[in-house]
């Protein structure tokens, strides 16, 4: 493989682990973020409503005692009582699969991270999503078989530096979506 387009697939890859990061350390900010102001203000966001609401927890209705009937179920009876663990679980699922559980930035990863945070679906670019999945997708055809020398057609250096350009200004519209989650007022009770 020609030189240049080892360090073009390098550049791909380094690329898209930067993106990932980025995603993942945003995302994370504004759940902690959410958290905080919950466990010091009592102030519940759209984001605080978002991970409760996407968490993947069945949310049951409150038990009918308000202590546990049986010993065996002291040590998770405050699940069923106390929405601060309820709240808790849900964003330490969240932070979980952000932290542990996520790898890459293909639609479905991408929507895992921005949905449950109180993004609208319909404030979501679908070409930029489109466009960063294509990226996350190219960038696993580089990474799982170049290491195999299955990566036989070389790539245009300037064509994966653009592609990057694109992912960035894409980044820049999804952090003002960061932001407004940061910066909007509680909700009403």
């Amino acid at each position: 493989m020609a030189r240049t387009t080892v360090r073009a697939l390098s550049f791909r890859v380094m690329a898209h682990a930067e993106v990932e990061a980025y995603l993942e350390e945003r995302s994370l900010e504004i759940a902690n973020a959410a958290a905080v102001a919950w466990r010091t203000q009592r102030r519940v966001s759209l984001t605080t409503l978002s991970l409760l609401g996407f968490c993947g927890h069945h949310l049951s209705t409150p038990p009918d005692t308000l202590m546990a009937p049986g010993q065996n179920q002291e040590k998770s009876w405050p699940d069923k009582i106390q929405i601060e663990n309820r709240l808790k679980n849900a964003i330490d699922t969240y932070v979980k699969y952000v932290r542990m559980d996520n790898h890459g930035i293909r639609e479905r990863q991408l929507m895992a991270m921005l949905i449950p945070l109180g993004i609208a679906p319909s404030d979501i670019d679908p070409l930029a999503v489109a466009e960063i999945d294509n990226f996350g997708h190219q960038r696993g055809e580089t990474a799982h078989s170049s290491a195999a020398g299955k990566i036989t057609i070389g790539i245009d250096p300037k064509a994966e530096f653009e592609a990057v350009q694109k992912i960035i200004r894409h980044l820049g519209l999804i952090d003002i979506l960061f932001d407004g989650l940061q910066t909007a007022e509680p909700m009403e009770a």
